[in-house]
């Protein structure tokens, strides 16, 4: 079926424009929002989690071209993880205008009214896009395209009629993982709701609970291997966590990179990770913590925190989600040192000060958390197979065989 399908270059039937290098003097605390690699997450368009603005006399003056409009598709396009590249594109709604492009972000609309940009959506995240972009763009890593890229790039034109159908379908899918996805959120919400009910707030420690620093209550400290790691890399053999493994008390382990039993045993054995141990982001989602499961002891890690703690003092699991939420991501920020890329090292943790209740207390907490921990892990493989559904449709709509 495919075969059949005419070919077309994007530039024919879509209009895309590249964000302009909108410089760090231009910013301002109020305006217009300027859109960031940042925004977009999970095909959702997030303003909040960014917030540098221009004026609205550059926005509406000198930038008024680059004004995003209602449907416009939005994308990133610049250091992008190349396996994470589907999930950075979303549609502007009425609600997120006004709203000026940036660096590293394109746009789409279509020109031609043969082709449904929800089509073309996915398009983007199917391997006819991603295979002639990986043989244009320099590097394997991370993804870095502009404009000159996306006009020799050329896509399917199916009977439009055809491309809605596909894009209906692909929307069901779409919708199912969104949906768990959703209710895994709660639960993480739930979670965050009962340690502030127990604890309070960290920052503020209303309920007066003894305060430590890290070198307080752990037996050790150290960090994972940080010196051309990838030059252990093996296609098999035992795990080495890096950041992007890390998820706020959870791990994605979609992502993993391997190093030999022998260097994990000699050269690579003082990162190590056992049972319990906590570890935390260094850099980028800087403090970023998880407990490490009996299924990822004896593992690895690259570049990330290793904490021990005393057990006779805390559950591990109250620290990571102590940190992990919202007062605590202030406590954390508070200790980063580096300029424009923050890191949080092994000298801040030390020197961290947190309320530490009662272990009897904390291990109230971490039994009801487990309980919440059971219902998520079910909705976590709910989504591994909706994610594996989707894929599967996805692939089968661009081989011609999910509609005749």
């Amino acid at each position: 079926m495919l075969m059949k399908w005419r070919l077309v270059n994007i530039p024919e039937v879509l209009f895309f424009q590249e964000g302009p290098g909108v410089r760090k003097w231009q910013f301002t605390d109020s305006g217009v929002k300027l859109l960031n690699v940042g925004n977009l997450n999970d095909n959702q368009l997030n303003l909040s989690t960014t917030s540098i603005y221009i004026s609205n006399e550059e926005a509406f003056g000198k930038y008024s071209h680059f004004l995003v409009e209602e449907g416009d598709l939005l994308i990133g396009c610049s250091g992008i993880v190349v396996d994470k590249f589907h999930q950075k594109m979303a549609f502007a709604q009425k609600s997120d205008l006004p709203l000026c492009m940036n660096t590293s972000t394109m746009r789409f609309r279509c020109l031609d009214e043969r082709l449904d940009i929800r089509f073309f959506m996915y398009v983007l995240q199917s391997k006819i896009f991603t295979n002639q972009l990986r043989k244009l763009i320099t590097g394997s890593a991370q993804l870095n395209f502009g404009p000159s890229h996306i006009k020799q790039i050329q896509i399917p034109l199916p009977p439009l009629p055809v491309q809605q159908k596909i894009a209906a379908i692909l929307d069901a899918a779409d919708a199912y993982r969104q949906k768990t996805k959703a209710l895994i959120e709660k639960y993480d919400q739930l979670a965050q709701s009962l340690f502030l009910e127990m604890f309070g707030d960290p920052v503020r420690n209303e309920k007066g609970w003894e305060v430590k620093a890290g070198e307080e209550y752990c037996s050790e400290i150290t960090v994972g291997v940080v010196i051309k790691p990838a030059s252990y890399y093996v296609e098999e053999g035992v795990v080495a966590l890096r950041s992007l493994n890390i998820k706020p008390n959870a791990f994605d382990l979609s992502n993993l990179v391997y190093f030999s039993k022998e260097s994990h045993s000699t050269q690579l054995k003082k990162s190590i990770l056992n049972e319990s141990d906590i570890v935390i982001v260094r850099t980028g989602n800087t403090g970023t913590a998880a407990v490490i499961p009996e299924s990822l002891s004896n593992s690895n890690c690259i570049d990330l925190i290793i904490v021990r703690p005393n057990k006779m003092i805390v559950n591990p699991k109250y620290i990571t989600y102590l940190i992990n939420s919202k007062p605590g991501k202030k406590l954390v920020s508070g200790k980063e040192v580096g300029g424009i890329q923050k890191h949080f090292n092994i000298g801040s943790f030390k020197k961290l000060l947190l309320p530490i209740p009662p272990k009897e207390i904390q291990d109230q907490f971490v039994e009801s958390i487990n309980i919440i921990d059971q219902q998520r892990l079910k909705l976590e493989i709910s989504m591994i197979k909706s994610e594996e559904l989707f894929q599967s449709l996805l692939q089968k709509a661009f081989n011609g065989d999910l509609v005749s």
